[in-house]
């Protein structure tokens, strides 16, 4: 069958733990939390496992909502709501708008978006079966009923259990009634799709065929109608499909229309039918490359490579050449100028959703187990923390605040240190972690490569450094010249100030010889009585007086 399929990606959620501390008050009440926490684990891994089949998500997804049942509905029958409605606030991203969560504090908010997620998981395995190339009969069987289950999913979802929500739907989130018409009328399209190439594969009636190709187009035709109002950054690529998917089964009703008007001898308006059919499959493959080069969410593939698409492209062309044939040697009829007019009804073959309900509430769920649950002991959520003033939220933060550290002083005394607005401010301004399971391809491989390529460089830059370091490369070229320089620079200031001190020193001893030093006795400086003995005493006298006058300042 080798058939393709745009899907746009899962919903993403936010982990929910079922920790009720305090409020579940007996044993059976801590079970229901612990298998709510593990089964809804178990359901979100299977979204992703690609060995999971439509036995285990059934079996999955009827243990986690017959759980989430007993914190909706009541036990007694009523029309009442259960008292465990409001308790826990649930994140959900949308298909369209990427990582923009909304929250609700709803558990029939969890239970519609968990249900849309186990739809689109139904239409994901089918297109995973319907691309094989060597399809078998019960995996063909396989796709049809996915995709039959999962239309239903989303008419269940909107009639039932999306008008009970508190909240209004914001306009082109998922929930909002056109998109889910829209899924509901994709997933019978595609359905049809499969009864389609079952009826070729068969050689069945080419009227039945044309029939159903032109429902089938029509349905896609409904669908891009649908979302012409929404946002085309969200919706552009999958109005492309829709378009492209169109076209591509109005050549599909043209050509085998075309079949059935040479089989009844209109060979003339049979020319003109194939005619119109190779105009929708030229027009189907632009919009192919189109569809290619658009951006949004979705799966990113090159449809006209697919076999499907090829194959009708060389049934239209043979076809066409047929009837030329044929009327060149038999029939001779008029071409006419306008196309004929596809009024075709099929009786046979058109896809209706399956129904479907949720499971009943699960036999744990039981009076006594729900009056376990005190809600009087609950902790206060956010929104009711939202009603306390301003002033005492931020006396209680500083309060419960951690201290980011603890000086202790040498005389024993301690300090705590806790960090300050701005620092939360930065801390809080940290980027969140990007989920890559709802990255398309392209996107994905974008980000591998740019943190691979960011790695790489500062790992390089690292040991480059130390190696750098290591062999003495961090120094200039030509540093051994600078460092001359500067040392000649350094020789000749003290040179300079060498030349200066022993200029200083001259200016300073000189006058000094000129003076005389003090005695400290009789005999320095003088000449000993001893040798005086031939001298007079007037000569001894003067020379007494003389010395006394050179400096000496006592005798003895």
């Amino acid at each position: 069958m080798t058939h393709w399929f745009h899907r746009n990606p899962l919903k993403a959620t936010a982990p929910v733990t079922f920790n009720y501390y305090g409020v579940a008050s007996t044993p059976a009440a801590a079970k229901i939390c612990n298998d709510l926490r593990s089964s809804r684990a178990r359901l979100l891994e299977l979204f992703t496992d690609l060995s999971c089949n439509p036995d285990m998500m059934k079996n999955a997804t009827d243990s986690y909502f017959s759980l989430l049942q007993g914190f909706i509905v009541s036990l007694d029958d009523s029309s009442k709501d259960s008292k465990l409605r409001y308790v826990q606030n649930f994140k959900w991203t949308d298909t369209l708008h990427g990582q923009v969560p909304s929250a609700q504090q709803d558990a029939v908010f969890e239970l519609v978006s968990m249900g849309f997620n186990v739809a689109l998981w139904y239409t994901k395995y089918a297109s995973r079966l319907a691309g094989k190339e060597d399809i078998t009969e019960d995996e063909a069987k396989d796709v049809h009923r996915s995709m039959k289950i999962a239309a239903g999913i989303f008419k269940h979802l909107k009639e039932s259990h999306i008008p009970k929500l508190i909240t209004p739907v914001e306009k082109g989130r998922d929930l909002e009634a056109r998109l889910i018409d829209c899924y509901i009328i994709q997933c019978q399209a595609e359905a049809q799709e499969v009864t389609i190439a079952r009826a070729i594969e068969l050689k069945h009636n080419p009227g039945l065929i044309a029939a159903l190709a032109y429902e089938t187009a029509n349905f896609y035709l409904r669908a891009d109608q649908m979302l012409s109002s929404l946002d085309p950054a969200y919706t552009l690529k999958w109005r492309k499909y829709f378009h492209l998917k169109s076209c591509f089964y109005m050549a599909y009703a043209y050509c085998y229309h075309g079949q059935t008007l040479l089989a009844s001898d209109k060979c003339g308006e049979s020319i003109r039918a194939l005619q119109e059919a190779e105009k929708f499959f030229a027009k189907a493959e632009a919009l192919c490359k189109e569809y290619g080069e658009t951006k949004g969410p979705g799966t990113t593939a090159k449809p006209s490579s697919h076999l499907f698409f090829r194959k009708l492209g060389t049934l239209v062309k043979n076809t066409l050449e047929k009837s030329q044939r044929e009327n060149g040697f038999i029939y001779f009829q008029k071409i006419p100028s306008e196309a004929p007019q596809l009024e075709l009804k099929a009786n046979y073959g058109l896809v209706e959703p399956i129904p479907f309900e949720f499971p009943v509430v699960h036999a744990q769920w039981t009076p006594e187990t729900l009056a376990a649950f005190d809600l009087t002991k609950r902790p206060k959520e956010d929104s009711e923390e939202d009603n306390v003033d301003k002033k005492g939220r931020d006396q209680s933060s500083e309060e419960s605040k951690n201290p980011r550290r603890i000086i202790y002083f040498a005389n024993g005394e301690s300090m705590e240190e806790c960090s300050t607005e701005e620092e939360d401010a930065e801390e809080n301004n940290h980027q969140p972690f990007l989920d890559t399971a709802n990255l398309s391809w392209l996107s994905y491989l974008r980000h591998w490569i740019l943190r691979i390529a960011a790695t790489s460089f500062f790992t390089c830059e690292f040991f480059g450094g130390k190696l750098s370091s290591f062999f003495g490369l961090t120094e200039a070229k030509y540093q051994y010249a600078i460092d001359e320089y500067y040392r000649t620079q350094q020789k000749e200031t003290e040179s300079d100030e060498d030349g200066e001190e022993m200029q200083e020193m001259e200016m300073v001893v000189a006058p000094n010889e000129n003076q005389h030093l003090e005695t400290q006795s009789l005999t320095y400086g003088s000449i000993h009585c001893k040798e005086m003995s031939a001298f007079s005493q007037e000569i001894t006298v003067a020379n007494v007086n003389e010395l006394a006058e050179g400096g000496l300042t006592s005798l003895k």
